[in-house]
């Protein structure tokens, strides 16, 4: 058979659903994770301009501003980590049928390696440090601005 004659096996449909189960998988798991990493852009980006006011209102004598842009800055990072959490739920639902479905590449081609998914797992246990940074960081916001909402509170005595 020379290099560019077509293969004369059909071609196997358990393969081109395998294939098309691992496309979409890998889309899915890469649409929320850039979605993902957006969300926590769009965070860091709002709280800058939360925290901004906040001293604007503070450094302005607007006690009332600054006790009402705390409050808002507090809402706004409980939103955002609970946003975050919905996240957390699918990736976390999406490693089962990633396991399985590499362990199922890794056999076909023979090559174990390909395994990653589950050889995190046997090694670390569930993959938490960054979401559990994420939710650490959204949480620590959340609080800090409602610290900053008490603090200008008092100040209006």
């Amino acid at each position: 058979m020379s290099m560019g004659a077509p293969d004369p096996r059909p071609p196997n449909n358990d393969d081109q659903i395998f294939l098309a189960a691992l496309s979409h998988l890998w889309s899915l798991v890469e649409t929320r994770r850039s979605q993902r990493l957006q969300l926590v852009n769009y965070y860091l980006v709002i709280a800058a301009f939360v925290t901004a006011g906040y001293i604007t209102a503070v450094g302005g004598g607007l006690t009332v501003v600054a006790v009402a842009v705390g409050a808002s800055g507090m809402l706004i990072g409980c939103a955002f980590w609970y946003a975050d959490r919905a996240y957390k739920v699918f990736m976390d639902a999406a490693i089962g049928p990633t396991v399985e479905l590499e362990a199922r590449l890794a056999e076909r081609l023979e090559v174990p390696s390909l395994a990653v998914t589950a050889e995190i797992l046997r090694k670390r246990g569930k993959a938490e440090a960054p979401s559990v940074l994420v939710s650490i960081m959204y949480l620590f916001a959340a609080m800090s601005f409602g610290l900053a909402c008490i603090y200008a509170a008092i100040s209006l005595r």
